[in-house]
């Protein structure tokens, strides 16, 4: 269980804050929620705590942890790619719903790449942006540095030789 205060992450948005834990009287039951607070959206969400772990809510990789991600971004290959751009977004969407650290950093490795090569489509902009700032954010919070550091580390990894 999260205390309040503790930095967790949230499907689909990256870093959230646990603000408060509450108590809420559903279908006649009292259940314990999680409020929490994602910044970089403005957005405040109560998840019940019972559920939190089938939703997705995980812990901030560590340090060690992250600075594996960033070796999985500096891996110059593609897995499976496919040359159709909604068959590729709807393929990330499922990677990114899983909330899981590599597979978000697969996600901003073979976009960025793509993007780099040969171009992405409006939504897959979009979705290389957010998924780069939720693994930026999440590193930074690792890492304990700020996000423009963060994000250099991330962008180095597309440097072309």
């Amino acid at each position: 269980m999260y205390e309040v205060g503790d930095i967790v992450i949230y499907p689909l948005y990256g870093t959230a804050t646990i603000k408060k834990i509450i108590k809420k009287k559903v279908k006649g039951e009292f259940l314990k929620f999680y409020v929490l607070e994602i910044p970089k959206e403005k957005l405040t969400i109560k998840i019940p705590i019972l559920t939190a772990k089938e939703i997705g809510l995980r812990e901030v990789v560590s340090s060690k942890e992250s600075e594996e991600v960033l070796k999985i971004l500096l891996k110059n290959r593609k897995s499976e790619i496919s040359k159709s751009w909604n068959r590729r977004f709807k393929r990330n969407i499922e990677k990114l719903k899983r909330n899981d650290v590599v597979d978000l950093a697969e996600v901003v490795r073979n976009l960025s790449l793509r993007q780099r090569d040969s171009g992405l489509s409006v939504g897959e902009k979009r979705m290389l942006e957010k998924a780069k700032g939720m693994l930026v954010s999440e590193i930074s919070y690792a890492q304990d540095i700020n996000e423009e550091e963060a994000l250099a580390k991330v962008e180095s990894c597309f440097v072309k030789n």
